[in-house]
């Protein structure tokens, strides 16, 4: 068609943050479905997401709980158009920052000697976070005499994981196949993605146990 227009740049980043959000959700679906957590069949009445349901039955939407918050929303171009703007002008003022810095490639650079003393200023503070790590470091040998006891009961959560998941990633191969909305079949697809890596995961989480045995 003649009257069709390629995407703005502001377009571009809104449906480059939009990626990014989906990415993100998916990814700590993943992580909940590791906890035991559930996908429900029902979405969202805010922002249409997938609902997920804790091992105490409580509702719980990852998107407005934790990724749509009130100090993302007005810096994620998806929702906000002066946040689209500002990336378009941030990106403007870095190619042009990067075209002076081309100009004046000749002059050596100052500000690296500073870089040195920044970095071994802040080496002190990096001295504070070992104790931590010493903290748990003991208790990773501690882990492993419980796999015995605890054996037949980690086999049963992951095999019960395993049919829950899959299960729900038929459920969303079937409703992908007669959905309309495009932002649902994002949602879909990104959730049948998540349900694809959690059964990997837990595949090498059920295998590595059975060759600990």
């Amino acid at each position: 068609d003649d009257t069709w227009t390629p995407p703005t740049e502001a377009e571009l980043k809104v449906y480059e943050a939009r990626r990014e959000r989906m990415d993100k959700i998916s990814k700590i679906m993943g992580d909940y479905l590791l906890k035991g957590y559930k996908m429900l069949s029902d979405l969202c009445d805010v922002c249409e997401t997938i609902l997920m349901e804790d091992r105490q039955g409580n509702t719980y939407c990852i998107a407005c709980c934790e990724v749509d918050t009130t100090e993302n929303v007005k810096d994620n171009p998806v929702f906000s158009e002066a946040a689209a703007r500002r990336l378009v002008e941030e990106s403007q003022y870095a190619t042009e920052s990067r075209d002076s810095n081309v100009v004046n490639d000749t002059h050596p650079s100052p500000p690296s000697a500073p870089l040195h003393q920044c970095t071994s200023s802040a080496l002190p503070q990096s001295n504070s976070l070992p104790p931590k790590e010493t903290d748990c470091a003991p208790a990773l040998p501690e882990k492993r005499p419980r796999r015995t006891t605890d054996e037949e009961g980690d086999h049963l959560d992951v095999d019960s994981t395993l049919r829950s998941v899959r299960n729900k990633m038929t459920w969303a191969s079937r409703e992908l196949e007669g959905c309309q909305s495009i932002e649902v079949c994002i949602q879909l697809c990104n959730l049948i993605k998540a349900c694809a890596e959690t059964m990997v995961t837990l595949g090498k989480t059920k295998h590595g146990a059975c060759t600990v045995e």
